[in-house]
């Protein structure tokens, strides 16, 4: 069973009954330029359960301020469930550290509240577009090797990819991609969490 967003079907939904009636101006290739794709592959409920308990297993601010931030950020200054950071000259926009649920929803807004601007009538800068895709899959293992050659049994393995990319115009670009594998019980325990860092930038 592959799930798709429901909010990313109903954004479509709406924008294109909108365009239909007239409602609001449909720039050509709008929908195709803003784009959402979030896939989340299980085969029964336990498994979606369990996917999502994945996604909502957020780093400690300790880890986050160390890792992520400049020497010396005190952990405090960090919200709760915090899960990006910041880059110079990247004005607010946020990178992710963790790929977790705050990370999907972000991601999902920006590119829904940016298509929104573009259908309200503004001039669409040529070449300008925003891709969000995101997956998960869940897997069974009667034994599983961890990170550091420890043993589990009796497992399952949620593994989950992130990918963002932006231009900003024929000959600009900015992309990123982060993966996270989550090792948990059928209980819903979380065992061991890999993956989580600063991402690559690839700029154009």
């Amino acid at each position: 069973m592959k799930v798709s967003s429901s909010v990313y079907r109903l954004a479509m939904t709406t924008c294109l009954f909108a365009c239909t009636v007239g409602l609001v101006g449909c720039p050509s290739g709008a929908m195709l330029r803003y784009r959402v794709d979030i896939d989340r592959d299980f085969q029964t409920p336990l498994e979606e359960d369990l996917i999502l308990i994945a996604e909502n297993t957020y780093p400690s601010r300790e880890e986050v301020a160390t890792q992520a931030y400049s020497p010396g950020t005190d952990p405090e200054s960090l919200p709760e469930n915090v899960w990006w950071y910041f880059v110079e000259g990247s004005g607010e926009f946020r990178y992710p550290y963790a790929l977790t649920a705050g990370a999907i929803e972000y991601y999902t807004q920006k590119i829904l509240d940016d298509r929104a601007n573009a259908l309200s009538g503004s001039a669409p800068v040529a070449g300008e577009k925003e891709h969000f895709e995101y997956e998960a899959s869940i897997d069974y293992h009667a034994t599983f090797e961890g990170e550091e050659g420890e043993s589990f049994s009796d497992v399952y393995v949620v593994t989950m990819k992130l990918e963002w990319s932006e231009s900003h115009g024929i000959a600009t670009g900015s992309g990123f991609s982060q993966d996270r594998l989550v090792v948990i019980t059928p209980s819903g325990e979380v065992l061991q969490v890999q993956g989580d860092d600063r991402v690559y930038l690839i700029m154009s």
